[in-house]
């Protein structure tokens, strides 16, 4: 994801799409960009400071699109 930090702080802020990670306390957000088709970003809510998981490029559609905006 290097040379898309820009891109992956705006799936954060301004996602097209976002539903709960299999890991408790966890969100994925996904945003059309990137080097594939999206971007899926995965941020953990813990304590005072949330935290950036992982951010990696996805070629497939989140699997509950329905092609909504949130």
């Amino acid at each position: 994801m290097v040379g898309y930090l820009e891109q992956t702080m705006k799936t954060i802020e301004a996602p097209e799409h976002r539903e709960p990670d299999i890991a408790l306390g966890r969100e994925r957000y996904f945003r059309r960009g990137g080097p594939q088709r999206w971007i899926r970003v995965v941020v953990e809510f813990a304590g005072a400071t949330d935290q950036l998981v992982t951010a990696f490029p996805q070629r497939n559609d989140p699997p509950a699109w329905r092609g909504e905006w949130l």
